[in-house]
């Protein structure tokens, strides 16, 4: 097919609460002229997707096409920090396409960057209408590395709208993080090759939702059903399509991960969801072996009255979206594989339940991968999921653990919120901000439950509930379940934590407000950046439990994180002008003293000691924790949108999986910081994704390796890597 001519036009911004965030009130925009098929989008364009696969002359709609990798357009040199720096000055990098207008640089914040609001935009309200099968990559600058071999594994919101392909003038795209899973697969076979493979995550609300055409469940973030009527009522109004309706639709999109033989789509609001590790095709809800209940639409949250939670169809259990590798003490460097779950009571406090491994086997063991590696033979090449359903889901709230290591820890104060977990040797370390949620406005269906969240006010301190994980010195001791106390704040993600002299060390990217209600905006496009406080590396430090007959004096009751009157204050590692997110580490040294974090920055940072905006994330850096958080950093120009980072070994099987980490994590050799680090990223310049590899001894240097996608997808969540090959 021959590309049909470009046309440019300009399309007017919507309303936005900022003008000094918008800037001027048009952009210039270059898109390709409709196709017959498809409509126009409330932007006025179609989608980018179904324009380079037309292009390609590749078909589209959620149809498994097996293609020769598009070829992408020309190289454009925004990936060093002169291009960056150029770019502040809004002077065009030598080689790039013509672009559109970018947000102003603003003069009186020194040091700051613009970013692209387009791009922004584009990345995240992208759909993708193609599924592709093994799809060979091509590499549109540097060199593939030879050492990197196995798979890499993404999860997030894969299109925008119910029907991508045929959109209608006025209609509302679905927010980012309510949309439906989409799992992206990147094969390193090891032959110079990768291949790619992306499939949704075909749960039952997905296929009606499909054939309907349209929104037909709540989101729990940010989108609502087309509403009803408005009805006034002594608590508010009422809106009559949403009001009442607890129900959710499992999406999962939010990680996904290769695991005791299976590959997991995760949503921490449900059980997991199997998909084939060689095709990704859905298998179906996963139960752990029984562990979970798998009721088909209930939410996770609880009034705690089982009877009451049957009747609202409330009360699920759930796989939490960050399972972690957990170091086994004196197990030679042996991992296994940490989860947990979350019962929120809607009134507030609830329940979370650790537990490890998963379903069997230390962390790659399943995969055959550990055994091999420590062999010196090949990472496997067997897809680890078959497509084999489990029975039907069963109705109960969770049964009895079948098999140990399943610890019950009641949370108090307010919603028990926890994204994220971290584990040393000894203990279990759940984070719960304290969240206070307004229920009025989620049950008259005129909120979603994360605009019905705010972050209580300070001082009100985080609550850090140390749990002594099965079969270690702790719990054969007797240590119970101890509660220590934060300074105030909010976390999404943490970087690591572990046992030093008595205390527990827990560094987290923490900010002072609760970002889920902001980005649960229904007005997403007019986000006001720089009014959110930044996301800082911080570090705190808090008793340890004490263990019976060990040699540890008794804590003073005076001792900071004892007490919700006395938390644990948090130390900077990064001045508040590099806000970041999405920390990753070297899984060797998961649970143990470690030397760096590997995470993404914001786009626009302000002069040192002055707070930059938390997002959008445009670049990635390397942050020394032990030198006071020095960092070096690679800055990928105003419209690239900056995916999470992921570390990986450079000889990933055997570092990862098999050999024992250094002692206590000294990094005197240099090779914690000893492999690559892969992002997944949305290019404005070229309007697609491309999958950037950088040298994680070498993060300012910029990718050694990008490869671009087929079609630009949405901006994934979250992602794991394993040493196994899954063809």
């Amino acid at each position: 097919m021959v590309p049909l001519p470009a046309v440019a036009f300009a399309v007017p911004t919507p309303h936005c609460r900022s003008e000094s965030f918008l800037g001027r009130r048009s952009l210039g925009v270059t898109v390709a002229p409709t196709t017959p098929r498809g409509r126009p989008s409330p932007h006025g364009r179609r989608s980018p997707i179904r324009a380079e696969a037309a292009d390609a002359g590749v078909s589209t709609g959620e149809q498994t096409v097996a293609a020769p990798a598009v070829p992408p357009p020309p190289v454009v040199g925004v990936a060093t920090a002169a291009t960056a720096a150029a770019a502040a000055n809004d002077v065009p990098p030598a080689g790039a396409l013509p672009r559109r207008e970018r947000w102003p640089y603003d003069a009186a914040r020194p040091g700051g960057l613009p970013f692209d609001m387009p791009s922004f935009l584009a990345a995240y309200f992208t759909s993708a209408t193609t599924e592709y099968a093994s799809v060979p990559l091509q590499v549109v600058t540097g060199t593939l590395p030879t050492g990197l071999v196995g798979t890499l594994l993404r999860n997030g919101p894969g299109k925008a709208y119910v029907d991508p392909t045929n959109v209608a003038p006025g209609d509302k795209p679905i927010l980012p993080f309510d949309g439906d899973g989409m799992v992206q697969k990147f094969v390193f076979p090891g032959d110079g090759r990768v291949l790619y493979t992306n499939a949704f995550v075909r749960t039952d609300g997905y296929e009606a939702e499909r054939a309907a055409g349209r929104v037909l469940y709540r989101g729990v973030f940010g989108t609502q059903k087309p509403p009803g009527l408005r009805l006034p009522t002594p608590w508010g109004p009422v809106d009559t399509a949403n009001a009442g309706d607890l129900s959710v639709k499992p999406i999962a999109n939010t990680n996904v991960v290769a695991h005791a033989g299976k590959v997991l789509a995760l949503w921490e609001n449900a059980a997991p969801v199997a998909v084939d590790g060689g095709s990704l095709a859905t298998v179906g809800p996963d139960s752990l072996g029984g562990l979970l209940s798998t009721r088909a639409g209930a939410t996770v949250a609880t009034t705690g009255v089982a009877a009451l939670d049957r009747l609202t169809n409330m009360g699920a259990d759930a796989l939490c979206a960050h399972p972690r590798p957990a170091p086994v003490a004196g197990g030679g460097g042996a991992r296994r594989m940490m989860a947990f779950g979350v019962k929120p009571v809607i009134g507030g406090g609830g329940t979370a339940y650790p537990w490890e491994p998963i379903r069997g086997g230390d962390v790659g063991a399943a995969h055959g991968a550990g055994a091999a590696a420590a062999a010196g033979a090949a990472p496997s090449t067997r897809a680890p999921t078959s497509a084999v359903r489990e029975p039907p889901p069963t109705r109960g709230r969770r049964p009895t653990p079948p098999t140990t290591g399943v610890t019950t820890v009641d949370t108090t104060g307010g919603f028990t919120l926890i994204h994220d977990a971290l584990a040393t040797e000894q203990y279990y370390v759940l984070i719960a901000p304290p969240l206070e949620l307004d229920v009025s406005p989620y049950l008259r269906g005129v909120a979603t439950a994360a605009q019905a969240l705010t972050l209580a006010p300070p001082p009100t301190p985080v609550a850090a509930y140390v749990v002594p994980r099965p079969d270690s010195a702790a719990a054969t001791a007797g240590v119970r379940t101890t509660v220590r106390y934060l300074a105030h704040g909010f976390s999404f993600h943490h970087a690591n934590a572990y046992e030093e002299g008595g205390e527990l060390v827990i560094d987290s990217f923490v900010t002072s407000d609760f970002m889920g209600s902001r980005l649960a905006s229904t007005d997403f496009d007019a986000l006001d950046f720089n009014a959110m406080p930044p996301t800082v590396l911080t570090r705190f430090r808090v008793p340890a439990p004490r263990v019976p007959g060990a040699a540890t004096r008794a804590v003073p009751p005076t001792t900071p994180g004892i007490s919700r009157a006395n938390p644990a204050p948090g130390v900077a590692l990064i001045p508040p002008s590099r806000s970041g997110d999405f920390p990753t580490i070297h899984p060797a040294v998961a649970g143990r003293p470690y030397r760096y974090v590997f995470h993404a920055v914001a786009h626009v940072w302000a002069a040192d000691g002055a707070p930059g905006r938390p997002y959008p994330l445009g670049g990635i850096a390397r942050t020394d924790v032990s030198a006071g958080g020095t960092p070096v950093e690679w800055w990928a120009g105003p419209t690239t949108i900056v995916g999470e980072p992921l570390f990986v070994p450079r000889d990933v099987a055997r570092s990862a999986y098999a050999v024992p980490p250094r002692p206590a994590g000294v990094d005197a050799d240099g090779a914690e910081g000893d492999g690559w680090v892969l992002s997944l990223c949305y290019d404005g310049d070229r309007g697609a994704t491309v999958l950037h590899i950088l040298d994680a001894d070498d993060v300012g240097g910029g990718p050694v390796c990008t490869l671009q996608l087929p079609a630009a997808v949405p901006m994934s969540i979250h992602g794991t890597f394993t040493p196994d090959v899954l063809l």
